[in-house]
């Protein structure tokens, strides 16, 4: 009886039931303690965050999506298959009952429903869409990633990225699900060995941002192709990344011995030799940083900025990888500087910005 008025009393501070859903005759609604999370529940991992912002919403207007269930087990509780973060949220809000669909699925149905709501919501996390995709190539007897891609509804390309997660050791699986990097790092960590990854992840793990990492990574990368060891490679690139006023040096002293660097087509700029002692330098547009802005949906004004310093940088440095490229750098601080004093002429706001970035310019061709 004590339970009995205990409960009434939360039922009447939890929110009110959605007059849609209380009248809907297959709906049940189940106490939270007789619901459980499905342990092979593709989502692993639950932000605090964002469940506090769900758990305040739900306490002001309830729950108006219902979770589906499985049927009780022998200890009368129904595992969720779809609505786990709502039960979880719901609970922190103090919601006691919960609309709940019974729907008799398998459990490999369920786990590929709840997978695939997941996943064309992006609510997966990289490791959590990899350790699920494998499963479900397995449970369903898929063969190629193109059979794979057409069960999902996903391209053959984001499968053959989940691939290359899969292919990562434990240790670097944690620590990626643990940061939160996106599955770019994942790839372009693949061709590294365990102990590799680990330095190369420690290393990353200040930068700002996703481009800032795989660029970090292929540079990493090319270094190890090289034949130098993982310390070296990540030192070279550390030091190629610091400022042009941190250090003053001729383009002689700047240059680095390209014997035995392979070429790889995307590298933002390459040198094609036309005459013996004539190379002239060709654009890979896909490997430039300002191209990778156009994927995504918005970016701020400084990563604009710094996607453009990158491009800028990387022409500087293939210079230094030729010989006799100097004309080529100095041609692209005369077209940029043009360029730039036009601003000169635009209303005063825009002059204001014109001298100040062509000395930038010029500076950086004399580093």
């Amino acid at each position: 009886m004590r339970s009995a008025a205990r409960q009434a009393l939360t039922l009447r501070a939890a929110p009110p039931r959605s007059p849609e859903l209380a009248q809907r005759g297959d709906l049940l609604w189940i106490e939270a303690q007789y619901l459980q999370p499905d342990p092979n529940q593709p989502r692993k991992q639950f932000d605090d965050g964002t469940l506090g912002e769900l758990a305040a919403s739900l306490s002001d207007i309830g729950v108006l999506t219902p979770l589906r269930v499985r049927p009780a087990d022998g200890n009368g509780r129904h595992t969720i298959t779809d609505g786990e973060r709502r039960w979880r949220a719901g609970q922190q809000a103090g919601i006691v009952e919960f609309p709940c669909l019974v729907e008799a699925a398998d459990q490999d149905t369920a786990f590929f429903e709840a997978y695939l709501a997941n996943l064309h919501r992006d609510a997966l996390a990289p490791v959590d869409a990899a350790v699920g995709l494998q499963h479900i190539r397995e449970t369903f007897g898929l063969v190629g990633d193109d059979e794979v891609a057409a069960k999902l509804n996903k391209s053959v390309g984001w499968v053959r990225q989940m691939n290359a997660v899969l292919g990562l050791d434990p240790d670097a699986r944690q620590t990626l699900q643990t940061r939160g990097e996106p599955v770019a790092v994942a790839v372009g960590l693949r061709p590294q060995s365990r102990e590799e990854r680990k330095a190369t992840l420690d290393a990353i793990a200040d930068l700002p941002n996703r481009d800032a990492k795989v660029a970090f990574i292929g540079r990493v990368n090319d270094g190890v192709r090289a034949g130098l060891p993982i310390e070296e490679a990540i030192a070279n690139v550390r030091g190629a990344q610091k400022p042009a006023s941190d250090a003053v040096q001729a383009p002689s002293d700047r240059r680095r011995n390209s014997s035995g660097r392979p070429t790889r087509l995307t590298l933002p700029f390459t040198w094609r030799l036309i005459d013996p002692g004539i190379q002239v330098p060709e654009i890979s547009p896909s490997a430039l940083a300002t191209t990778r802005l156009a994927g995504r949906r918005t970016a701020s004004f400084e990563e604009w900025l710094q996607a453009v310093r990158a491009d800028i940088v990387s022409f500087r440095d293939s210079c230094a990888d030729v010989a006799d490229s100097g004309p080529s750098w100095d041609e692209m601080v005369k077209a940029l500087a043009e360029v730039l004093g036009l601003l000169n002429t635009a209303p005063r706001a825009a002059g204001q910005v014109g001298e100040p970035a062509l000395a930038a310019l010029q500076d950086e061709g004399r580093c």
